[in-house]
């Protein structure tokens, strides 16, 4: 009789949970619809806007919410503004479309992911102070400092399409300033792996970059060495290419002002591993490109022979299979020369014209660099004219190297091989006993006139100036110290 009362209960108690369940199953189903219709939508936006609002104690307007069944989530029309009532952040439209079948499994994958009309302004008004987003990071910090282990979240992502998208970062402490603005951002994503930091990217197509930088000097602090393993970051772009480039940079303490245009740059296969600190590219090219530098020249302090210490980071370095350059054009020129020269290679204002490059194998690294040249051609504002150059060449801070070298200018012909040993840069000249030569050289097509561009002070060079305007042929072969 007991256990009949008991099972009697226990069966009230089971039906009761259920019963409890199955409402809080219909609740939830309600709630999902609910919230995709246009009336639920519109209750979960005002409570997402006032609740950041109250948080964060500042101005946050949320246009509009979306969300289509379990696949897509849609923001429209957000602005927040920073304490100072600035704008911090503001879009026109964010969706993502959803695939959470992977769910109880931890996964959830993001076929696309679409921006529109993104505008970001971070900016610090004082030289120690904060930045103008510091409160947010206030608002949700819970003010535990310990680092929490991974989630064990699996978080993918495919198509990206970013469209009129605009950041600006202002430090108005010591005067640096950063603008970075484009037209369109799209990237076909293979496979990503956000806790590895590890991407593989079929293509990217990027139009219409604007970047405007200028920097201050900063003071030298004393660091020490991290003792941090390196976070991982890797990446591989089957294809790239980039349309209607446009970068200004500026170092007005130094007088110097960089800026490029670039009507296409394309580049394929390319890889970088940030532990490694190596980086490849198949093949680059870059056409119809302008850049134009402007600097002033200034005094060395240093003592003769003495040498800028290089970075002790660690090293990092560069592979390039093929590199082309069509149709380049570069300006330099130096704002402390007033004077300008028609008559001789004018250092001080550099224009060189329909500049082609085609080299392959690049290499940068810790040990210098190597650079096979199959074709270097350039014209110059004053009509010198460099039809070829070719050769395979390679520089380290105590080696300079090159071999099958054919030279050919309107007046000159040079074939051969060079070779150059020293201690340091700095103590070529300064220490010629230890600079060491290795020369052989062939110019079937010499013309002593056209040396005189390069150094004036030919033409007036008793000795040389029966073979001006004359073709000589010369044959060189030297070996030993700069001071024989």
């Amino acid at each position: 009789m007991m256990a009949g009362q008991q099972w009697k209960r226990a069966r009230k108690v089971l039906l009761w949970l259920l019963g409890i369940l199955l409402s809080l199953v219909l609740i939830a189903v309600f709630l999902i619809f609910l919230i995709q219709t246009k009336w639920g939508g519109e209750q979960v936006r005002k409570f997402a806007q006032s609740y950041l609002s109250n948080k964060l104690k500042t101005e946050v307007n949320i246009g509009g919410l979306e969300l289509t069944g379990f696949k897509k989530i849609g923001l429209y029309h957000v602005r927040l503004v920073d304490q100072q009532r600035a704008d911090l952040l503001s879009f026109d439209t964010v969706t993502v479309d959803l695939d959470i079948t992977g769910l109880t499994l931890k996964k959830i994958h993001l076929p696309a992911i679409r921006i529109s009309n993104l505008s970001a302004s971070i900016y610090r008004s004082g030289k120690d102070g904060p930045v103008n987003y510091q409160y947010i990071v206030d608002a949700f910090s819970s003010g535990d400092t310990t680092t929490s282990s991974s989630s064990g979240w699996d978080i993918s992502f495919n198509k990206i399409h970013l469209s009129r998208i605009s950041f600006t970062y202002d430090d108005i402490g010591n005067g640096d300033r950063y603008h970075v603005a484009f037209n369109s951002l799209g990237a076909d994503v293979k496979t990503s792996d956000l806790d590895k930091m590890n991407f593989q990217v079929s293509a990217v197509e990027l139009d219409s970059l604007f970047a405007d930088m200028v920097t201050m000097p900063s003071k030298e602090t004393k660091s020490t060495p991290s003792t941090e393993a390196p976070s991982p970051f890797s990446i591989a772009i089957g294809n790239f290419i980039a349309t209607r480039t446009n970068f200004n940079f500026k170092q007005p303490q130094d007088s110097l002002a960089v800026s490029t245009i670039a009507k296409e740059l394309r580049a394929n296969d390319i890889f970088y591993d940030k532990i490694s600190s190596k980086a490849s590219i198949h093949a680059f090219m870059l056409s119809e490109h302008a850049t134009a530098v402007r600097y002033a020249t200034t005094i060395d302090s240093a003592s003769p022979g003495t040498e800028k210490k290089t970075s002790s980071s660690a090293s990092f370095s560069i592979l390039v299979d093929t590199l082309s350059l069509v149709n380049n054009g570069i300006r330099v020129r130096d704002v402390m020369q007033k004077k300008v020269y028609r008559d001789r290679f004018d250092v001080g204002n550099i224009e060189l014209d329909s500049l082609q490059l085609q080299a392959s194998q690049l290499v940068v690294d810790s040990s210098g660099y190597k650079l096979n040249i199959r074709n270097l051609s350039f014209r110059d504002q004053n009509g010198f004219e460099l039809q070829k150059l070719q050769t395979n060449a390679s520089y380290s801070d105590t080696n300079l190297a090159l071999s099958g070298l054919i030279l050919q200018t309107k007046g000159n012909l040079v074939k051969g091989d060079a070779k150059m040993s020293y201690k340091s840069i700095g103590e070529i000249i300064s220490a010629p006993a230890s600079t060491k030569l290795q020369v052989n050289v062939i110019a079937p097509k010499l013309n002593v006139g056209e040396l005189s561009y390069f150094s004036p002070d030919l033409k007036n060079n008793k000795d040389l100036q029966p073979l001006l305007g004359k073709k000589i042929y010369v044959d060189l072969k030297a070996n030993g110290s700069l001071d024989e």
